[in-house]
């Protein structure tokens, strides 16, 4: 179902054990996401961004999975799954509450320009 999708509407795909393995280790992900969570294993990684013409600087977050058995990956590895299965309704809120977190802690040590 996921290979027909990701080629565009009215087509079909023959089962191939690619597509197996494929779908076992979007399943091991999913999964990982999940206990990463309830674990609070998740990271939240800040880039510091400036805007040239009027110097103004602050802190950009994305966040970053942090699972023992997977070690740190990137947005791009688990953004999409999150979305898909759901988990992203999770990710969401404790990203903005990890961020404001962090901005309310960035200020009060008088921080200039940080989100």
């Amino acid at each position: 179902m996921y290979r027909a999708k990701e080629r565009g509407r009215d087509n079909f795909q023959l089962f191939s054990p690619a597509m197996s393995e494929k779908a076992l280790e979007r399943r091991a992900l999913e999964e990982s996401l999940r206990r990463a969570l309830e674990r609070e294993e998740m990271t939240l990684h800040y880039q510091p961004c400036l805007e040239l013409a009027t110097g103004a600087s602050w802190h950009g977050g994305s966040p970053a999975m942090a699972a023992a058995e997977l070690g740190l990956l990137e947005p791009k590895d688990f953004i999409a799954l999150a979305d898909f299965t759901g988990v992203m309704l999770s990710v969401g809120p404790w990203v903005l509450e990890t961020a404001c977190r962090q901005a309310r802690e960035w200020q009060r040590r008088g921080s200039r320009g940080s989100a």
